[in-house]
């Protein structure tokens, strides 16, 4: 899934170990994204290796982030992650238009 919208916050990273021995880190990116007149701001939370993709985000950046969702249920209430693995900034976030090849064909018969 992806997002498109402006960075709106970044958050400071946090680490610590799991039940299992291993060190991790997070950080949290907040996107706005805007759908008409309504925005939404949605937190992103990158892993590890991929808080390199966000080290260089400013305050008013436009991003388009890729993301998985995940739900998971603990004693009857449910809980959603959602997990960034991709970030394009900037005019690179845009589709650049391609060239058009005119293709001209002066063997026609008639």
């Amino acid at each position: 899934m992806e997002i498109k919208g402006t960075v709106k916050h970044k958050l400071a990273v946090a680490s610590g170990t799991s039940n299992a021995g291993s060190e991790w880190s997070k950080q949290t990116l907040v996107v706005e994204t805007t759908n008409g007149e309504y925005s939404d701001d949605i937190a992103i939370d990158f892993f590890g290796d991929k808080l390199d993709l966000i080290k260089d985000l400013k305050q008013g950046q436009e991003v388009t982030v890729s993301l998985n969702l995940k739900s998971r249920e603990y004693n009857g209430k449910w809980y959603t992650n959602v997990n960034g693995w991709k970030v394009i900034s900037g005019a690179t976030a845009e589709a650049q238009p391609e060239a058009k090849q005119e293709v001209v064909t002066d063997d026609l018969p008639f």
